[in-house]
């Protein structure tokens, strides 16, 4: 329904005036229900959050205390008498209708607060005088007590005289609110009680700054906690200080109030004062002792604060007071870092003059001009530079004004700072010029511009990076393009001996590498392992940058620091289409590496079946050999790869291949119980009683490392179970010697000699 007043013959219009022949006749006319909402009123009382109460027909009647409909309305329309009613009737005030909701409800907290709000003083004569015992626990209990607030805010001084008539301490401490309460304070004495919040009688006092009754609680014999601290440890001094009661703080001060001391946020009275710009307050404070340096719970002083807000007028007052000017706060910012931080221009010209140490550093190493440039703020920079600030102090990271100013690619504090003498060449804690952070931010007018103004260009940061270097890390073509122009020397090397070529290649930057090599780039030149620009292009597999370094002649069986080309670490990475590419391009597939393995070597020992067919279907040598003379099929037996091992066998390796101690695949098998091996070996004809240069057989090999499944094997496939190396011993004397017992046993049981011993 509307909230508008309403109209003389609405239904609402004869419930608020109990209209109640009116109310009989409608009713016949239209159906109401009763306890839907009817009627939407202010709130005036604000008990709840919203502006409105929302009131059923009944509600209505006891609002407005319309008796006569009420009483329709409960015998005819059977209608509850709730909660909500005997509240409502307080406000209508009709004793009737109070009665009757009295007969089914109890006197609430809720009834109490529209007592109070309401001043209806006869109810509330009667439930102190009948029903106190509910009064005083609204007013008592910590859990509920906003009962005293309700009689504050309404200000409802009779519920104050007939509580005190009651029981009189039960006005304390939040009587002192109320200034008529001066002569009962005066002529009786109350305990030093304590509300909810741990206020006292002076902190109610202050807080309504009522002045005379502060005078006479603090000069009565009542001994009142002129410190007593409330849950925010807030004083009553504090209170007056921020409500700039000068009579009531030189009042505390005369009977002993604490001036230092602090709140739960570490502020003193001095401090409040400030922040509420009571000047004068703060004169009285340091009159009487106020430490003016005190620190709060964030390490600010008060001068801090004035400066960060700007207050010239109390900066200056603190200072004539004697406020320590390069004080510093938590993070080691003083006054200047504060006015800075905020371009508070007249603050910080203040500060200045009265001696502000400008090159004084916080806690990360930041001047007050290193602090304006972070915030862009060149009028502020200007100001610090026309009084003397250091332009090339380093902060904790090593970087000066220009390097702040060109991570801010702001242009025109960079002219200014070198105009006042900025070194351009200066290096932050990494090594790096401003020149590097231009070109790492891809700033071409500002990498232009340092340039123009003397900067370096290979000057190189403490890992050896150019900004060439960076310019290639980043991507950056149009800052690539100025340095080249400016004369970068392309082929300096970083601390890894890698060159911007090498960085663009590991990141596929094809544009770029087109620029660096038409520029003079030296395409095979390597990095301290010895990498070029294409190995490391292959190597992360960018092919688009490997194509493109192969188009301008790059070596493609160029060696790295171990003897590895590109196409052994596509092997031993198995990047088949790597690979093929790579062959596809010329690369010589039976190129070795410093321990003489080709790239069949390297798929043969990491079992890289498809990459092994790949090199097979091209013209590589099967049978080369590594430094140790092992061939790929010695390899692909050592590791027991069957799929490789008869890969390579299909394809005409030579398995009587002997390595440089004369042992062919069947002596490498014999380590271990791979039958499969041994059958796919006796399956191309191999001799089973081959010897290696110590005169061993496969069997002697066997009997040694106790694989009794291969000894088995190769005694019943025909080997020569008496058959002598070079010392004269038989494979028995080999597994009795290594106490390879049932090796032994096996060995006697299909007819082996004992051996003659020979030393």
């Amino acid at each position: 329904m509307s909230r508008q007043f309403p109209m003389k013959d609405s239904i609402e219009f004869i419930v608020m005036h109990d209209q109640i022949d009116k109310f009989k006749e409608y009713i016949t006319q239209k159906r109401i229900e009763p306890e839907l909402y009817f009627l939407e009123i202010p709130d005036m009382s604000r008990q709840f959050d919203c502006n409105s109460i929302k009131l059923s027909l009944i509600e209505a009647c006891v609002y407005f205390g319309s008796v006569n409909i009420f009483h329709f309305l409960l015998s005819n329309l059977t209608c509850q008498k709730t909660q909500n009613c005997l509240c409502y009737s307080i406000i209508g005030r009709n004793t009737d209708i109070i009665n009757e909701c009295l007969k089914d409800n109890e006197i609430s907290i809720d009834c109490l607060k529209y007592i109070v709000s309401s001043h209806n003083n006869e109810m509330l004569e009667y439930i102190i005088e009948y029903k106190y015992f509910v009064f005083e626990e609204w007013i008592q209990n910590i859990k509920t007590s906003d009962g005293f607030k309700y009689i504050i805010k309404y200000q409802n001084l009779k519920a104050v005289f007939l509580l005190f008539e009651k029981d009189k301490n039960s006005i304390v401490p939040w009587c002192a609110s109320f200034p008529q309460t001066i002569d009962i304070l005066r002529n009786n004495d109350f305990p030093d009680k304590t509300d909810y919040r741990n206020r006292n009688i002076i902190h109610f006092a202050c807080k309504s700054q009522n002045s005379d009754i502060c005078i006479v609680l603090l000069a009565s014999s009542n001994k009142f906690g002129v410190n007593c601290m409330d849950i925010k440890r807030m004083t009553p001094l504090h209170y007056a200080a921020k409500l700039n009661n000068k009579i009531i703080v030189e009042c505390l001060l005369s009977h002993g109030a604490d001036i230092n001391e602090k709140d739960y946020y570490g502020k003193t009275a001095l401090n409040i004062a400030l922040e509420n710009n009571n000047k004068e307050i703060a004169e009285l404070l340091l009159f009487y002792g106020a430490n003016i340096n005190e620190k709060d719970k964030d390490g600010k002083t008060v001068l801090h604060y004035a400066a960060e807000n700007n207050n010239k007028e109390i900066t200056e007052f603190l200072l004539l007071y004697g406020a320590d000017i390069n004080e510093k706060g938590e993070d080691g910012n003083t006054a200047l870092h504060y006015a800075a931080e905020n371009n508070n221009k007249e603050t910080l010209i203040l500060l200045l003059s009265y001696g502000a140490n400008i090159n004084e550093k916080d806690y990360y190493g930041k001047t007050a001009l290193n602090i304006a440039l972070e915030n862009n703020n060149k009028e502020i920079a200007e100001l610090l530079l026309f009084y003397g600030a250091n332009i090339n102090e380093k902060d904790y990271y090593g970087k000066t004004a220009l390097n702040i100013a060109l991570e801010n690619n702001n242009k025109e504090i960079a002219e200014l700072l070198l105009f006042y003498g900025a070194n351009i060449n200066e290096k932050d804690k990494d090594g790096k010029t401003a020149l590097c952070i231009a070109t790492k931010f891809n700033s071409n007018e500002m990498t232009e511009f340092l340039l123009s103004h003397g900067a370096n260009s290979n000057e190189s940061d403490k890992d050896g990076n150019t900004a060439h270097h960076i310019a290639a890390f980043y991507n950056n073509k149009e800052t690539m393009e100025v340095l080249l122009v400016y004369g970068a020397n392309i082929n300096e090397k970083n601390n890894h001996g890698n060159t911007a070529l090498h960085i663009a290649a590991l990141h596929n930057r094809k544009i770029l590498i087109q620029l660096l090599i038409t520029h003079g780039g030296n395409i095979n030149e390597k990095d301290n392992d010895g990498k070029t620009a294409l190995y490391i292009a292959t190597e992360n597999n960018n092919k688009e940058a490997a194509e493109l370094l192969l188009s301008y002649g790059a070596n493609i069986n160029e060696k790295d620091n171990y003897g590895n080309t590109v196409l052994r670490i596509a092997a031993f990475s198995d990047k088949k289409e790597t690979a093929k590419f790579l062959l596809s391009h010329g690369a010589n597939i039976n190129e070795k590496d410093n321990q003489g393995n080709t790239a069949l070597h390297i798929a043969a020992s990491h079992n890289r079946k498809e990459m092994a067919e790949l090199l097979l279907s091209h013209d590589v040598n099967l049978n080369e050999k590594d430094n140790y003379g092992r061939t790929a099929l010695h390899i692909s037996a050592d590791y027991c790869y069957k799929e490789i091992f008869e890969l390579l066998l299909s394809h005409g390796a030579n398995f009587n291949e002997k390595d440089n101690y004369g042992r062919t695949a069947l002596h490498i098998a014999a380590q271990y119980n791979k039958k499969e091996i041994f059958e796919l070996l006796l399956s191309h004809g191999v001799n089973l009683n081959e010897r290696d240069k110590e005169g061993n057989t496969a069997l002697h090999i066997a009997a040694q490392y106790n694989k009794i499944e291969t000894a088995e094997f190769l005694i019943e496939h025909g080997a020569n179970i008496n058959e002598k190396n070079n010392h004269g011993n038989t494979a028995l004397y080999i597994a009795e010697q290594y106490n390879n017992k049932e090796l032994a046993e096996l060995l006697l049981s299909h007819g082996a000699t004992i051996n003659d011993y020979i030393y």
